[in-house]
């Protein structure tokens, strides 16, 4: 019962981020792209970071994004996925400093906001793929006491669920299309 409570919760939780994030990102978008059609030149920004700040600022979003993930599989004695998240977060967070570098206005705000949905995306694989196992080792139980404890359909109903909700906030959020 704890761990299916501990999920709901933590479902509740990732529909409420991801639907701020969702209607964050869209109204930068929106103000954004308004104020590119209404002006020839870009609105004032403040001073681009430079490359190692804009380094700083990049590996600290990714370290913050997915440190949560490397600490559970490291207090879980699984070295095999603190590395492969390890390695992953350092290709993601490159990724994203090289591709972000020279962009600005609506081109970086789209890509920001993928690299976000890509940075979800493999946390919740890597939840799927892993949790159950790390769960059952940080409490001590074994594999078919924590499959009665915690369903092993239970992630991925809610996975499905939480994906779903976003493709409706992303359908209902999105841009009006005038005919």
């Amino acid at each position: 019962m704890l761990f299916d409570v501990l999920a709901g919760f933590w479902w509740f939780y990732a529909v409420v981020v991801a639907t701020l994030c969702i209607v964050m990102f869209r109204r930068i978008l929106a103000i954004r792209r308004q104020h590119e059609a209404a002006t020839e030149a870009p609105p004032p920004v403040r001073k681009p970071l430079n490359p190692g700040r804009s380094l700083i600022v990049t590996a600290g979003v990714y370290v913050a994004c997915f440190w949560w993930l490397i600490d559970l599989a490291w207090r879980a004695n699984d070295m095999v996925s603190a590395a492969i998240i390890t390695a992953t977060m350092v290709a993601l967070g490159s990724s994203h400093f090289f591709q972000v570098r020279r962009k600005t206005g609506v081109a970086v705000v789209r890509t920001v906001a993928g690299h976000l949905a890509v940075v979800w995306g493999i946390i919740l694989l890597i939840l799927n793929c892993r949790l159950e196992a790390w769960t059952a080792c940080l409490r001590g139980i074994g594999p078919a006491e924590m499959s009665r404890l915690f369903p092993l359909w239970l992630l991925p109903v809610l996975t499905l669920a939480l994906l779903l909700w976003i493709g409706l906030v992303l359908v209902v959020t999105g841009p009006k299309h005038r005919a």
